[in-house]
């Protein structure tokens, strides 16, 4: 039998674009409502809150990295539940389509070609697919968050690929920029996933207990990982209080994040990874308090809105953790958390409209670096001030999600 024709255009004339909260849960929604798969517990689409919290929700890991060869060194903070094989399987959206009924395909190659023919089949057939995809190169230059970052593609038209989940206003690529985004470092090589309406009514209060209890287990617990399980969870929390004023460990900031460009990546990468990973920010908590609230109807489990008001105060301390990571009491700083804050905002609300002016703001942007690569903003003692406010502030977070998973212990009973 001849191999299928690949379509030369391809549209989803009533997708809209979207600004995800979480950009794999958002994605998944988007399509899921698509394609009027409905809620069994609403009869509504399902909310971006309740698939992100079937997936496992949120989670917490801590990693730094040097790169000696490019004098670079990088932090990491994980901020929902941790899934080990991400890199070779879209482990979080699979889980999350297990537990509501939804079959799902996944579509990956090596070969640019291939890759692009399975996106443009998906919509051929009306199927919005989801793509992981890095958005902090051209032509966008989204801010680097350090996760992988998925999207919806909902049209492909000669060398015109538009994208969803990043603005609210379509995000058009250029088909190298596209392949180029889909291979990058960064992203699961050209992967896609492809979604079908359910194949069976799916038994939420089982799917709630399930994943209520992944959170619970990975934030309390940590992952097996050999030595690296304190990276998780409590623990890893914990672990980077310890090091944020620690001069004797190699791995303690005063020593692995010298003021200057190294410190300047550290505090950037706080704010940037705890606010700018989705609509709202605040390290996801404040999505995984909204999954709670409707789980505890969905799911039978009244008790689960014991823990809704912990996570809120959970995420208003991650929204202070990340301001005061680029503190208001130092111009240089405030300023490049608002030109950073300000520019991811315009192409949210723009897209491709807003491009002219958030090159202006990069450049903006890239002086204020610049100056504080030179000369850091701060005298010593204040850097070892800073680093002391926000242990002080890690050490809350930890104390407000140790008594959230207590509620969430209480709940499970």
């Amino acid at each position: 039998m001849p191999a299928s024709p690949e379509p030369a255009s391809a549209e989803l004339v009533r997708f809209r674009p979207f600004l995800a909260r979480q950009s794999e849960a958002g994605a998944l929604q988007a399509a899921l409502a698509y394609l009027d798969v409905r809620a069994p517990h609403s009869g509504q689409p399902f909310t971006e809150a309740m698939l992100f919290g079937l997936g496992g929700g949120l989670g917490f890991s801590y990693f730094v990295f040097e790169y000696k060869s490019a004098r670079v060194k990088t932090l990491t903070l994980g901020t929902r539940i941790t899934t080990l094989e991400e890199s070779s399987r879209p482990q979080f959206l699979q889980t999350i389509c297990e537990r509501v009924g939804v079959p799902l395909r996944v579509v990956q190659s090596t070969s640019p070609s291939i890759a692009n023919k399975g996106v443009r089949q998906a919509l051929a057939e009306g199927t919005p697919p989801i793509v992981w995809i890095d958005l902090s190169g051209a032509p966008y230059h989204f801010a680097p968050t350090a996760e992988y970052a998925a999207g919806v593609v909902y049209a492909w038209k000669a060398d015109r690929i538009v994208l969803a989940g990043r603005s609210r206003r379509p995000l058009p690529f250029r088909r190298k920029s596209f392949e180029a985004a889909r291979s990058s470092i960064g992203v699961p090589k050209a992967r896609a996933v492809v979604v079908q309406r359910p194949d069976r009514t799916p038994n939420l209060a089982t799917a709630v207990l399930e994943a209520v209890r992944e959170t619970r287990d990975q934030m309390a617990r940590g992952i097996d990982v050999g030595s690296f399980r304190g990276n998780f969870g409590l623990a890893a929390l914990e672990k980077w209080a310890g090091l944020l004023t620690d001069d004797r460990d190699r791995k303690g900031w005063p020593r692995f994040f010298p003021a200057g460009r190294d410190l300047l990546t550290a505090l950037l990468a706080v704010f940037v990874q705890i606010e700018m990973r989705g609509r709202g920010g605040g390290a996801f908590r404040g999505l995984y308090a909204d999954f709670l609230e409707e789980a505890a109807e969905a799911g039978r489990r009244r008790r689960l809105k014991e823990a809704v008001e912990p996570f809120r105060l959970s995420a208003r301390a991650w929204h202070n953790l990340a301001r005061a990571a680029l503190p208001n009491s130092v111009p240089a700083l405030r300023q490049l958390r608002e030109v950073t804050a300000a520019r991811e905002a315009l192409l949210a609300r723009q897209g491709a409209q807003g491009l002219e002016q958030a090159a202006q703001l990069a450049e903006q942007a890239r002086r204020l670096r610049r100056a504080a690569d030179e000369q850091f903003p701060m005298p010593t003692a204040d850097v070892l001030d800073l680093l002391s406010d926000l242990r002080r502030r890690v050490l809350q977070i930890h104390a407000l999600e140790a008594a959230a998973l207590q509620a969430l212990r209480a709940a499970l009973r």
